[in-house]
């Protein structure tokens, strides 16, 4: 949903399947996390500020604490306790690797593990930001092998190879993992990613589709570089997702500087959103709705997933009497995401 560093200037406003929300420092390396209103007057809690870990509204200046009860009303001054209905309406969040991550429901599954960073890798914040796309879109176009060479054709795409391999899929327990050997081209501005010299090179990808919204994507280089993309795409509506990606890599800001490899992921990023947001029928995750051929079988396995999670059936949820996870109007249950 964030990063949890932006927390520190104060609170931050987010939208997760349609809902307003508010994050904030809550102190103690946590976040707290409620609905964007004061239920005194309605007052956007995102527009207030933080006292020791308590988020203040702007509009009459009451306290909550992270769990949601009122600490202070400050035309009450001789009150410390307040009834339960006083309290704001709370979400489920977590901090992890410099993340926070949330759920507007108890989560069916954990929180992801994610690359971190550690002894030889390095970790690089890379964005934070609307996109105007269905999520499960985005998510299918980071496992479409094929549109590398057309959409990233003046980055990174070897159109003189557009008959791709066909990727190794996997079930697992988090979702799948595709596999392959795709030539790249190298120019002069992506070297910095690979450490190679070469006009062409080799990319050695093994990508996590962990359900519904989460990319890792490892990309290892004949150099031995290694390219990690961590990639959020976080509900925000049926047709608006929030991006919040970063980068993990095993060289030092001496081999590679920070401020160049966000630039080459940066080009990339925008070839992709110049062509999903430019997509005007609504995602449908039916296999009927388009047409695939062979090397379409990382999304065509991705869209059995998502209708597994649908009705129920996914082995990656635990055993649950709730039923098949889909509203009545045929939106995911909010339980089933943590992103």
């Amino acid at each position: 949903m964030a990063f949890a560093e932006d927390l520190a200037a104060g609170p931050v406003a987010r939208a997760l399947l349609g809902e307003r929300l508010v994050l904030w420092d809550a102190g103690g390396g946590r976040a707290g996390a409620a609905l964007d209103r004061c239920p005194h007057r309605d007052g956007p809690l995102s527009q207030g500020w933080t006292c020791e870990g308590r988020i203040v509204c702007p509009y009459h200046g009451w306290e909550y604490l992270a769990d949601g009860p009122v600490a202070r009303i400050p035309q009450t001054p001789d009150l410390v306790r307040f009834p339960d209905r006083f309290a704001v309406r709370t979400v489920r969040v977590d901090v992890r690797d410099g993340v926070v991550w949330g759920c507007l429901d108890e989560p069916v599954r954990p929180a992801p593990i994610v690359p971190v960073a550690g002894p030889g890798w390095r970790f690089i914040r890379e964005f934070d930001e609307e996109w105007a796309s269905a999520p499960a879109r985005l998510m299918e176009n980071s496992f479409d092998p094929a549109h590398t060479v057309f959409v990233h054709r003046a980055t990174f795409g070897d159109t003189s190879r557009p008959d791709v391999e066909v990727p190794t899929v996997t079930r697992t327990a988090y979702g799948m993992v595709i596999r392959s050997d795709l030539s790249v081209a190298n120019p002069g501005f992506a070297q910095i990613i690979t450490a190679e010299a070469s006009a062409k090179t080799v990319r050695h990808t093994e990508t996590q589709f962990h359900a519904p919204f989460l990319r890792v994507m490892r990309s290892t280089y004949p150099s031995g570089a290694v390219h990690q993309i961590i990639t959020a795409a976080t509900p925000v509506g049926d047709e608006c997702l929030r991006l919040v990606q970063w980068a993990v890599r095993n060289d030092t800001e001496a081999d590679a500087p920070a401020d160049a490899v966000v630039a080459f992921d940066r080009r990339v990023t925008w070839e992709d959103q110049a062509l999903l947001e430019a997509i005007t029928v609504p995602y449908s995750d039916r296999l009927d709705a388009n047409i695939h051929i062979k090397v379409d079988r990382p999304t065509v396995e991705m869209r059995r997933i998502y209708e597994e999670i649908t009705q129920g059936s996914w082995a990656g949820l635990r055993p649950t009497d709730r039923g098949p996870l889909v509203d009545s109007d045929g939106d995911l249950h909010r339980s089933t995401l943590v992103t």
